[in-house]
C-alpha cells in the first residue's frame, strides 16, 4: 500500500516481505539500531527493521534524485538563496539522500536515551511515524513546512473483539497520541478493551488509509492549528 496526500506520504507492507530486503535493510541500519535489534525477539526485530527500511525508502522516494522533489522539498535553491532545511548534511555539503543508507533515523527516547522512541529524521524537512501490528508495518512522513506533527496507527480488524467503529476510534486516538509523543498502550498491538483514551482530536486531519483486513489511521496536525493542551 502506498498513499500520498497534501505534503504527506505513507507506505505499508507485510512483515514477511522483509525476506526480500533483509540484507539491504540491515546494511542501512546504524550501529545503534543494530544493537537494539540484537536485544529483541526475532518477530519484534523484523517489525522494527522493516519499519526503518520502509521509512528510509519513503524518504529517498520523496527527497532523493529523480523524485521531482514533491512540494519543493530538498530542491536546489537559486543562486544566493538560503538552502532549504534538509539540503545540508551533517558535513555541511548540500545533498539529497541518494539511497536508504544515507537517511539517518534517530529514535532515542527523550526520557531514558535508549533507541526506542519516536523516529526523527535529523536535518531533513520531514516528520516521521511508524506502526506495526497484526503482521503489517506502516511508515509515514510529512513535510514539516506543512504539518507540525504526524502519527500513524494500525490494528487488525476484530482486535480484542472490538467492532470497526470502536477500533477506528482507537486508531485515531492512538495516531494522535503517537504524533504528540505520548504512549497510549503499554504494549504494541494490545488494546485494553474499549476504554478509549481521552485525546483531543480538534485541529487534526485524520486520514483512514486503505489497508485490507486492518484499520489504519494517519493523524496530521496543521501548522496553523493551535497546540493541543
Amino acid at each position: 500500500m502506498e498513499w500520498r496526500g497534501d505534503g504527506a506520504w505513507a507506505v505499508a507492507a507485510p512483515v514477511d516481505s522483509l525476506a526480500h530486503v533483509r540484507a539491504s535493510a540491515f546494511a542501512a541500519s546504524s550501529e545503534i539500531e543494530r544493537a537494539r535489534l540484537s536485544g529483541l525477539s526475532d518477530a519484534r526485530a523484523d517489525e522494527v527493521l522493516l519499519g526503518r527500511w520502509l521509512l528510509r525508502s519513503l524518504v529517498v522516494e520523496v527527497l532523493g534524485p529523480g523524485s521531482g522533489s514533491p512540494g519543493g522539498l530538498g530542491a536546489t535553491p537559486p543562486a544566493g538563496a538560503t538552502p532549504p532545511v534538509g539540503a545540508t548534511s551533517a558535513a555541511g555539503a548540500n545533498r539529497r539522500p541518494r539511497e536508504a543508507r544515507d537517511v539517518v533515523v534517530d529514535a532515542r527516547c527523550s526520557r531514558c536515551g535508549r533507541e526506542h522512541g519516536r523516529p526523527m529524521l535529523p536535518g531533513l524537512p520531514l516528520l516521521a511515524s511508524i506502526a506495526h501490528a497484526g503482521g503489517l508495518v506502516v511508515a509515514a512522513i510529512a513535510a514539516s513546512e506543512r504539518w507540525t506533527a504526524v502519527g500513524v496507527d494500525t490494528e487488525p480488524r476484530g482486535a480484542q473483539g472490538l467492532e470497526d467503529r470502536e477500533l477506528r476510534q482507537w486508531t485515531e486516538r492512538e495516531a494522535v497520541g503517537k504524533a504528540l509523543g505520548v504512549g497510549i498502550v503499554s504494549d504494541h498491538g494490545e488494546l485494553p478493551g474499549c476504554n478509549l483514551p481521552s485525546v483531543p482530536l480538534a485541529g487534526w486531519r485524520l486520514e483512514h488509509l486503505p489497508t485490507p483486513g486492518r484499520l489504519t489511521t494517519l493523524a496530521l496536525r496543521e501548522r496553523t492549528a493551535p497546540a493541543s493542551q
